[in-house]
């Protein structure tokens, strides 16, 4: 059972973070510490002492079958030098074996077998270099010796045959009570697994990750495996940060109370931000698909700031990440009332001020501007300067209509809306004053949602009272659309829009995904009114209407476009900062000064993201080799240099390949199925090869790309007349050392094939195994050339290996394995 994946509750999101300055006020407790680490893994064609078959194990040197079976009988072994307890196997056999590198081990169960611990005290383990001279009170100095250079065991059985070999059979079983064995930490798969003892605690490390199990934290008497697995966040290519799955296998030990130490690398990107706007946290998740449910574990940076460690109550996925201190708004005040002033607007001086009602004339139109507090002669500065400047002009159209121009002075969002009669036309807004694209993107969008016009900061509107009419028009600070502007603008979210949110793609997603935003605030509360939970309802709205991937391609396809350029860099550590915002409020929360004691707070959880997907085809519709891909930003270049080279292999000519005779420089090519064709080099085309023999007669003379790869010879003319091979011309390009090298496969005109190795050939014996040498399809062809029609004087030229040896490398040729 694997103990600790549900019920996460580590700290609420609005426990402060602890500080490496500061620190939570714990320290990890003292425990053993981990013995060295054996790393068990097979490489591919090796085989696997632990799970191989007889017959597999037979194919060791001077490996017999009754020897392979006592090998299978004796498992586990965790080192080929475990084969020395196995009986027929000396130190000459190991040796050999060794030698050859074929041998390999994994664990033969998960966890670990773990079946001779240490149970009681006295004991003595075989695997503690401590235990030498208890060993050498039972069996004596030089047997103890033996043990402890043997060290470590596999098990008790493996440690049993070398203290028999020395003290005799009699006393190993007389004491065999008195000993155990403690497992050694393994590593597989990239997994660790660390054996820990209840009574004493322990360890497990991995690299800069690490598990630390204080004493009588497990459930289990004796004890249990620790396992770190580290994860891949995200799933494809992006910003990553440090991520393990850490467990305590078999018995449930959590129950709320106990503590466990975790350590994990500090997220890399955290040098990324400026300092005091972030430091390093824990995310604990309990969702380990999902990534759903986490929470903010109680931790404390390193010294030295490389790792972080948490105090946790339960175990799951846990990440390294960098949390954002805060997103503060500016104060309520400030935002909504500001002193900096903007231009005044333009007066064309054909409206005349009556300075004892305050009303503007031009023939018979006249505004009455009375009830708004605005620059107007005569009225007192308010002590934060004008939250409003105006201009009265006639309309172009028609003069005797009254068009009152306001301009929004402060640093707050305003709505212009009608007031009473709705014969005032309100529109705008015109001539905003140093816009950023943010105030733009927000301005626009509520003003559809609201359907009136809001005016961003310098925004200037029109309100419009034809002659003959009266109306009004009330403007107004809007304090939701400020606040949601004044957090948003401190978040990570700013920068890219700020800076490429007028490049259309970009453009379309953060319109889109902003009006997701304001819909949802407005169908809870009215963005016109106030409530007193914009702040907690904020945070969700980004989690469920901003995609990440979304944003992704958005900046690709703009980049593709060369809407937008990337040659800094600096878009793709805004989108780091992004993603890394977008991790935060799943365990963070916004705030915003002054705003808390208006509208609350609150957290909210969100989902995460993956890379632009990589380019299929170049810029010329070819497929891309993924060697010539690499990752830039958040999107990809394909390095046309190196394609060229790829697809220019189809366009050069072998070593000894036509040219004679009147031959055409080239090769030919021949797929999976069978179907060939001729890759004329001098003509840049690929004519096909309609029957057997004319094949066979052009293989005399051209090499020939087995099983190929059809994409690299796109860029050549198809031709639909057939290859032809004048049978009289000579096969004048006789084989030799000089032209094949060490890496060919002969076949003569029978069908009988050889591998050439090292000037000497041998016999390949069936078809099955000559489609294994030569199909680039199984993982163990070496990809060698094929020579066809080769004829008997040619062959004399490789001696056949001694012995008459046959190539039966491939083992199932379905399943080749070498």
């Amino acid at each position: 059972m694997i103990n600790g994946s549900v019920g996460l509750v580590i700290a609420s999101s609005s426990t402060a973070v602890a500080h490496a300055d500061s620190g939570p006020g714990w320290t990890v407790p003292a425990v053993p510490a981990q013995q060295p680490t054996l790393a068990m893994d097979c490489a591919p064609g090796q085989i696997d002492l632990n799970h191989a078959s007889l017959t597999d194990l037979q194919m060791l040197p001077d490996v017999s079958a009754p020897i392979a079976q006592r090998i299978v009988n004796m498992r586990p072994h965790d080192r080929t030098r475990d084969l020395l307890v196995v009986p027929g196997v000396g130190p000459d056999k190991l040796a050999a074996i060794e030698a050859t590198g074929r041998a390999c081990s994994t664990p033969l169960t998960l966890p670990p077998p773990a079946a001779d611990v240490c149970t009681a005290a006295g004991q003595l383990d075989v695997n503690d270099p401590a235990s030498q001279s208890g060993l050498a009170a039972l069996f004596g100095t030089p047997t103890a010796q033996r043990i402890v250079a043997a060290q470590p065991f596999p098990d008790l059985a493996h440690a049993k045959v070398t203290l028999a070999a020395g003290a005799g059979p009699g006393k190993v079983t007389k004491y065999a009570a008195r000993l155990c064995a403690t497992p050694e930490p393994k590593k597989t798969g990239g997994v660790n697994f660390s054996y820990v003892y209840s009574a004493k605690g322990g360890r497990a490390d991995l690299g800069k990750f690490a598990l630390v199990l204080p004493a009588g934290t497990l459930t289990d008497p004796v004890g249990q495996w620790l396992r770190i697995t580290p994860e891949q966040t995200p799933a494809d290519a992006g910003p990553t940060w440090p991520s393990a799955e850490f467990s305590v296998l078999g018995a449930p030990w959590s129950d709320g109370s106990k503590h466990v130490y975790v350590t994990l690398p500090t997220d890399p990107a955290l040098s990324e931000f400026d300092a005091g706007t972030a430091h390093p946290v824990v995310a604990h998740w309990s969702d380990g698909t999902n990534r759903t449910g986490g929470d903010l574990a109680t931790s404390q940076a390193s010294a030295d700031g490389t790792t972080i460690t948490a105090q946790v109550t339960h175990l799951s996925i846990l990440d390294a990440i960098s949390q954002g201190v805060s997103w503060v708004a500016e104060p309520a005040m400030g935002v909504l009332l500001s002193d900096s002033r903007f231009p005044a607007p333009t007066c064309d001086g054909s409206w005349t001020l009556n300075g004892d009602t305050g009303s503007w004339w031009r023939d018979s139109a006249h505004v009455d501007l009375l009830g708004a507090l605005m620059n107007l002669p005569g009225n007192t500065v308010p002590p934060l300067g004008w939250p409003q400047k105006h201009c009265v002009r006639s309309d172009t159209a028609n003069p005797y209509d009254a068009t009152l121009h306001v301009r929004n002075n402060t640093r707050a969002f305003e709505s212009l809306t009608q007031y009473g009669d709705d014969t005032a036309q309100v529109d705008g807004p015109t001539s905003p004053i140093a816009n950023d694209p943010l105030q733009t993107l927000i301005r626009d969008v509520t003003s559809i949602i609201l359907r009136h016009p809001v005016a961003a900061p310098g925004d200037e509107m029109t309100v419009t009272v034809p002659s003959g009419h009266a109306g009004a028009a009330d403007m107004e600070p809007n304090a939701l659309i400020t606040a949601v502007w004044a957090v948003i603008n401190e978040t990570p979210l700013a920068d890219p829009i700020n800076q490429y949110g007028r490049a259309p793609h970009m453009s379309q997603l953060f319109t889109h995904s902003l009006s997701c935003v304001f819909s949802g605030l407005n169908t809870l509360q009215s963005l016109d009114g106030s409530g007193t939970d914009v702040l907690q309802n904020l945070q969700g709205l980004i989690g469920d209407c901003i995609a990440y991937d979304d944003i992704l391609k958005a900046a690709q396809a703009d980049l593709d476009s060369g809407a937008i350029q990337d040659t800094d860099g600096k878009l793709s550590k805004q989108l780091d900062r992004v993603s890394r915002f977008l991790l935060w409020l799943k365990v963070g929360r916004l705030g915003a000064s002054t705003f808390d004691s208006w509208y609350g707070h609150g957290a909210g959880v969100i989902s995460m993201s993956n890379y632009a997907p990589k380019p299929a085809t170049d810029a010329q519709g070819r497929p891309v080799f993924d060697k010539c891909l690499t990752a830039k930003g958040y999107g990809w270049v394909v390095d046309a240099n190196c394609q060229a080279a790829e697809y220019a292999t189809a366009t050069q000519v072998p070593t000894g390949s036509g040219g004679q005779n009147g031959l055409p420089n080239g090769k030919l090519v021949r797929d999976s199925q069978g179907h060939a064709w001729l890759d004329n080099i001098d003509a840049h085309t690929l004519q096909p090869i309609a029957d057997g023999g004319t094949y066979l007669c052009l293989a005399k003379h051209y090499a020939v790309d087995w099983a190929a790869d059809l994409t690299r010879y796109r860029d050549l003319t198809l031709l639909v007349n057939s290859a032809t091979c004048d049978n009289n011309i000579s096969d004048d390009r006789p084989i030799n050392h000089g032209d094949t090298g060490g890496a060919v496969v002969l076949r003569q005109a029978d069908g009988t094939s050889w591998v050439v190795w090292n000037g000497q050939r041998e016999r390949i014996p069936t078809g099955a195994e000559f489609q294994c040498w030569v199909d680039p399809r199984y993982a163990a062809n070496m990809e060698f050339d094929v020579w066809d029609q080769v004829t008997a004087d040619q062959l004399t030229n490789w001696p056949v290996m001694p012995d008459g040896n046959l190539v039966s490398n491939c083992g199932n040729p379905a399943n080749p394995t070498f």
